[in-house]
């Protein structure tokens, strides 16, 4: 669990571009970003990153509460 919590911590680390976070830290935001969302056998895999665009935002964030708040 301890190397799961060094992972995450890293994460946290260049994702807020402190200069703990290494190399990837150096990186621009946008490069940081392709980083970490990039599709790799890693530790942590996050899921696939989403345009954001649609049709009916609103129906969609509807959706997206209903299924996963109420």
């Amino acid at each position: 669990m301890d190397l799961f919590n060094n992972y995450l911590k890293a994460w946290e680390l260049v994702c807020a571009g402190n200069p703990k976070g290494g190399r990837i830290e150096q990186m621009e935001l946008s490069d940081r970003f392709r980083w970490l969302t990039a599709c790799r056998s890693t530790i942590i895999q996050s899921s696939k990153t989403h345009s954001g665009l649609c049709n009916d935002p609103e129906k969609i964030l509807e959706d997206i509460f209903n299924s996963h708040v109420l």
